[in-house]
């Protein structure tokens, strides 16, 4: 398992209707591998079975590049390509993007990303080597955040609302100023209040990470 901790967390609430932009400009990482819609505001897809983007290569004829051919995220708003692409030509996308609007900011945060691993251990007859050690194939990722911040009357309950309906959260979590950060779908899985009579009153959030958490420098 491991855990990370950070001064900012940017949750972002998505709205429940995808709205569909064609021929949007995007750029080719250096390497030829990743490739980042341009507009910051259309980043976060909408990302249903029935929602994969449409990646075009620019030329005398435009042709459209084979999703079998690169990988999506959906959070990100990033395609990477399995072999490297030219950076010369111009490449668009069309997209299901969510509109997301911020819910607020944590207090901090802290952030648990850990692998399942299954044991393959054999004991075998074929050797006479006594077997002394365990070993594990890697298996499915997942991670969850936890995300203190303060209550007032201004704030209401809105992650206790959400924990109800189930609506996708979007996380940017940093952990300094100015340096990039982790991006990813989520669900509120726990919200739990702490109101003394003495001190402020706060909250504590944790949400599951759903499908990949990935870092990035161009937040």
């Amino acid at each position: 398992m491991a855990a990370l901790s950070g001064k900012v967390a940017r949750i972002k609430l998505c709205a429940q209707t995808a709205t569909r932009s064609t021929n949007e400009a995007a750029t080719l990482a250096p390497g030829g591998l990743v490739l980042n819609i341009d507009t910051r505001a259309k980043r976060h897809w909408d990302r249903s079975l029935t929602s994969t983007p449409v990646v075009t290569q620019a030329g005398a004829t435009a042709v459209a590049i084979g999703s079998s051919n690169y990988v999506v995220d959906y959070a990100a708003g990033q395609v990477t390509f399995s072999t490297a692409r030219s950076t010369a030509a111009a490449i668009t996308l069309d997209i299901n993007y969510m509109t997301a609007s911020y819910v607020g900011l944590a207090r901090g945060w802290s952030l648990d990303a850990d692998v399942n691993l299954l044991e393959t251990t054999v004991l075998s007859t074929l050797s006479s080597a006594t077997v002394q050690w365990r070993t594990y194939t890697p298996g499915l990722s997942g991670g969850s955040v936890t995300m203190p911040r303060y209550l007032s009357d201004s704030t209401g309950r809105v992650f206790f609302d959400l924990q109800n309906v189930g609506n996708d959260l979007i996380l940017e979590l940093i952990p300094s100023t100015g340096a990039g950060g982790y991006q990813g779908y989520g669900y509120v899985e726990s919200d739990s209040n702490d109101v003394s009579i003495d001190g402020l009153a706060e909250e504590t959030v944790t949400v599951k990470i759903d499908g990949p958490l990935t870092y990035t420098t161009d937040l």
